[in-house]
């Protein structure tokens, strides 16, 4: 008895366990002022349904914010999560209202396999790329403020992890002063080794 307690208990911690993943997906690094940056916002670890089947994601609804008094939007695209190349595929939707970013998602496939192949193919999805440039020093955190996710059935999915990931924009370096004096040093000498070779 005690053993068959303790296999449904291990059995229902590792069903709770299982839970999807969205996150914030970018180089860890410092950025400069001026550059370009890619951020991609990523499901993976999708959880399972009640088989034990993981879900296909039919439908998504997600906001998150950012510092946009050191980051201006550029532009966005979607992944190809829940469009598989066919015009019409699904319908999307994408806003930018000062710091919160608010884009979803649903998928007009009617071929549910097709949409599973191409989802349990991959271990994680790109559901879009928020790209901005970096216009002042500061550091700006991404997180999420609401997440809804739904299955090819439209189920919701009940178990959801995100965490805030920080991105730090640093002055643009500019070459020290002495460089350039030993660049007009150099062009000065070569300058004047030409003119006596030519005399």
């Amino acid at each position: 008895m005690k053993k068959l307690i303790t296999l449904l208990l291990s059995l229902s911690l590792t069903a709770v366990a299982n839970a999807t993943l969205l996150e914030f997906d970018f180089e860890d690094r410092d950025y400069q002022v001026g550059e370009d940056v890619a951020v991609n916002i990523v499901i993976s670890d999708i959880e399972n349904d009640d088989f034990d089947i993981q879900r296909i994601l039919g439908e998504f609804a997600i906001e998150f914010s950012f510092n946009d008094a050191i980051l201006d939007f550029t532009s966005f695209v979607f992944g190809s999560a829940l469009n598989l190349g066919v015009t019409g595929d699904s319908d999307q939707t994408f806003e930018v209202i000062g710091d919160i970013v608010a884009f979803d998602e649903f998928s007009n496939v009617a071929d549910l396999d097709a949409l599973a192949n191409a989802q349990s193919a991959l271990d994680r999805l790109v559901l879009g790329t928020f790209n901005v440039n970096i216009s002042s020093i500061g550091s700006s955190v991404f997180s999420f403020e609401d997440i809804t996710l739904f299955d090819d059935f439209g189920d919701d999915f009940s178990n959801i992890n995100s965490a805030p990931r920080t991105l730090n924009a640093v002055a643009a370096e500019v070459p020290e002063p002495s460089v350039f004096a030993l660049f007009l040093v150099a062009g000065l000498a070569l300058v004047a080794r030409k003119k006596s070779i030519v005399k």
